[in-house]
């Protein structure tokens, strides 16, 4: 009468198989709980993604304001998005009219102030030094480069591209990284054109009047300044001589252009601004001719 061996007993050990993810009865002596593994990416899918995270983070320029403007209190001031869109549009306008690439300079117009979607738009008022400020920008677009970089050898030339175009207008280095140097000042005396036909005034000469000739390489910008002067001339009315600008919008006493446009040069920087000797005096007028009433 003894027992009868169980012919099932080996369904109740476990069964091993290679699985994907480990079982809970794997994981059961370590007591800690399974985590399943995370399926291989395609390298298809691991380029997309990191495409994405550089859109993402040059999406950023949507939202950082161009800090010249608003500076000097203009309401719904522009993004540094919309400023190198329009620089593009003038750079692939002008490379036409120059004879060169028009595909490289409007490349480099939408990469040229890249870096400060991390760093911001950094002026001449905040005190920055040159060499820092380039420093901190190509900081920020090499971190960026890397991660579009990481995304396969497609992407890892496309990051190349990006920063040696970059590079390439830091140093005004070729014809259309020139050809952009100067489509970025137009676009900053336009948009302060604009701003003032708005306003109805003459508010932002300091804008205008710091791009002159001298600074502009091509023949094509300097048509483009001489066309807005034109018609700020056509559109405003004259400044009154002793007309005070600070009934416009706050001034500084050392304004500069919005962004690096007026900063090529240290002797840029340290320029006094257009018409502060005027606005000197004209004050000095004043209180000589309230002396006399006196």
């Amino acid at each position: 009468g003894g027992t009868k061996p169980d012919r099932h007993r080996c369904w109740q050990r476990p069964i091993r198989r290679r699985l994907s993810t480990p079982t809970r009865m794997q994981d059961a002596g370590s007591g800690a709980k399974p985590e399943p593994r995370k399926p291989r990416r395609s390298p298809a899918v691991h380029a997309a993604r990191r495409a994405v995270d550089f859109a993402t983070a040059a999406g950023r320029l949507k939202l950082t304001v161009r800090s010249g403007w608003v500076q000097h209190g203009v309401p719904g001031a522009e993004s540094v998005a919309d400023h190198s869109h329009r620089v593009a549009l003038l750079a692939l306008a002008g490379a036409a009219v120059e004879g060169l690439d028009g595909s490289l300079a409007a490349a480099i117009a939408v990469v040229h102030d890249l870096a400060e979607a991390s760093v911001g738009d950094i002026t001449p008022r905040d005190g920055v030094p040159s060499a820092m400020k380039e420093e901190l920008e190509r900081d920020a677009l090499d971190g960026m480069c890397l991660r579009l970089a990481d995304g396969g050898p497609g992407l890892a030339e496309a990051a190349a591209s990006v920063r040696a175009m970059w590079g390439a207008y830091a140093a005004a280095a070729s014809p259309e990284a020139r050809l952009v140097k100067d489509c970025d000042k137009i676009e900053m005396c336009l948009q302060a054109l604009e701003y003032e036909v708005e306003a109805d005034e003459r508010c932002l000469d300091q804008f205008i009047d710091c791009v002159t000739p001298a600074r502009l390489h091509t023949a094509f910008a300097k048509a483009c300044l001489a066309d807005i002067v034109r018609r700020r001339d056509d559109l405003l009315p004259p400044r009154l001589p002793g007309a005070g600008q600070d009934s416009a919008a706050p001034r500084a006493k050392a304004p500069r252009a919005p962004d690096d446009a007026s900063t090529d040069t240290e002797s840029d920087a340290d320029e006094e601004p257009p018409g502060s000797q005027t606005r000197a005096s004209s004050t000095a007028r004043r209180r000589r001719s309230s002396r006399r009433r006196r």
